[in-house]
């Protein structure tokens, strides 16, 4: 009688064989010749030590420490190589580079697939395009009153902190400010997070179902598994069936139902005739104000990213920039010299005109971006089958590549004093070199489509704050913490706010 292993066993087997028999015989196999790259930890011989980095929010950092301790060039994982240098950045992700997005982010695919998670060039290319007539200068400038509408809320509310001397979450606040505003500008719908102090939203199924859910800790806690998963794609499907029971899947599949309870209440409105200015528009209708046809779950796919990239990482840049600004008074004076010389007393939020082109407060926000990007580890691209040259190392095809933004934005050898808040650095002769090693928004083909609207809220916003208030942490040894996913989610900041006193200055 022979022996049959049952479903269970079989699967074991299978795992077993996939997770820890092929791993080490790639790797002692080498055909790609990798072992000439030092390794971290068993990170030459399994992706498991980037998943556990990633779990545990720590994969900039280890990746940092890893490219600190053992060089420019880092195995990170059997088929996945670290690079630092001006050359590789430009190299993996500069315009023409053939290097294309890798299956790190089938993690973030639900029923269609999204800007952020396309791995095909040319669909990436279309769906980059209906979205980049909405985010041209001169559309986003016809919603910047949607803008103003939506701060003054959060100075109303941080009036009230500083007239009652109350200590308040600043990052929280921030947060739902962040909410409101992608609200407003993508579905032009009033979110009233910031009013509420909460951020409470409806949601609904797909058969039409509502109920009530909280996308913050929804999206960080589908970001933080899914990211996960993300590092292991051939065993993606496994794993999200071995982790059934984990959190984030829930979360994922709320702040979705989130998104979809928007897109519906939004294309109500266009049933009902109602022509609105903001950036879902660019879905439903070309320029030429002829239908566009998306499916159902591509607009919720796009909509997704739109509000995670507008709430969550202009959240973490403005966050970083008031935290920095506290902890550098000399920069903080000087910034707001530069703004009381523009703006008088009758001044409450300013034209996004008249502080675009202010270079102290662009430096400012630039510098907040290099010490705390929004996404601080390396973005994964993957070498095309005929391999490419990157630096001076030739990478063979179907190799994982990337280059930690953290690291980065954080190396001796392209910033000078790189753990200093120096936004003169910004304003120096060799700026424009800085440029060319800068990642906030990635490079290239593949960069953030939403880069015009972030700095119009970016230096809208903090040009407010700066030149309304004075912030003092509880704690003056305060250090703000941050959790990695594939966002660098900021933890609590409590401070004091207190108006300052404009007529005495």
């Amino acid at each position: 009688m022979g022996f049959l292993l049952g479903p269970w066993e079989v699967a074991v087997v299978l795992l077993f064989g996939a997770t820890v028999v092929y791993p080490i015989a790639f790797y002692f196999w080498d055909p790609k010749k990798f072992r000439r790259f030092p390794a971290p930890g068993i990170a030459g011989f399994s992706n498991l030590w980037m998943m556990y980095q990633q779990y545990n929010h720590r994969r900039p950092i280890a990746t940092h420490e890893a490219h600190q301790k053992l060089g420019k060039i880092v195995r990170v994982g059997p088929n996945h190589i670290s690079f630092v240098g001006r050359q590789e950045t430009r190299d993996i992700y500069g315009h023409g580079t053939p290097a294309q997005k890798d299956q790190f982010y089938i993690s973030f695919t639900g029923t269609h697939e999204s800007s952020l998670d396309s791995t095909n060039r040319q669909a990436h290319g279309e769906k980059r395009k209906r979205l980049a007539a909405a985010f041209a200068q001169k559309s986003i400038a016809d919603m910047e009153h949607l803008v103003v509408d939506d701060v003054q809320r959060l100075l109303n509310r941080f009036d009230k902190a500083a007239a009652e001397g109350e200590l308040i979450n600043v990052r929280w606040y921030i947060n739902l400010l962040l909410f409101d505003l992608t609200g407003s500008l993508v579905f032009s719908t009033n979110l009233g997070c910031v009013e509420r102090g909460d951020d409470m939203m409806q949601a609904q199924k797909l058969d039409g179902t509502k109920f009530m859910s909280k996308p913050a800790q929804a999206l960080r806690n589908s970001l933080r598994i899914g990211s996960t998963m993300g590092w292991s794609p051939k065993l993606f499907k496994l794993n999200k069936r071995l982790t059934w029971w984990h959190p984030g899947w829930t979360g994922g599949a709320n702040f979705t139902s989130i998104v979809l309870n928007l897109v519906r209440t939004r294309l109500e409105k266009e049933k009902e005739g109602v022509e609105l200015n903001d950036f879902f528009k660019s879905l439903v209708w070309t320029k030429d104000r002829e239908p566009i046809g998306l499916e159902l779950g591509e607009m919720v796919a796009e909509c997704g990213l739109l509000l995670n990239a507008g709430s969550d990482t202009t959240t973490i840049v403005l966050v970083g920039c008031i935290y920095l600004l506290t902890k550098w008074p000399r920069a903080a004076a000087k910034l707001r010299q530069e703004l009381d010389e523009v703006f008088d007393d009758s001044v409450t939020i300013p034209p996004y005109d008249s502080v675009k082109n202010l270079p102290y407060l662009r430096a400012c926000v630039d510098e907040a971006m290099r010490m705390h990007p929004p996404l601080r580890g390396g973005l994964p691209r993957v070498t095309p089958p005929e391999g490419m040259m990157i630096g001076n190392e030739w990478i063979p095809g179907g190799t994982t590549v990337s280059v930690p933004t953290y690291t980065l934005h954080h190396d001796p050898d392209l910033y000078e004093d790189p753990w200093t808040y120096k936004p003169e650095r910004w304003l120096a002769d060799n700026a424009a070199d800085l440029q060319s090693v800068f990642l906030p928004f990635s490079a290239g083909a593949r960069a953030c489509v939403g880069r015009n609207v972030s700095y119009l809220e970016l230096l809208v916003i903090v040009s407010t704050l700066m030149h309304r208030y004075e912030f003092e942490f509880e704690n003056p040894d305060f250090e703000l913490e941050t959790k990695d996913t594939v966002n660098a989610h900021p933890g609590p900041m409590m401070m004091k706010i207190t108006n300052r006193q404009l007529s005495t200055r």
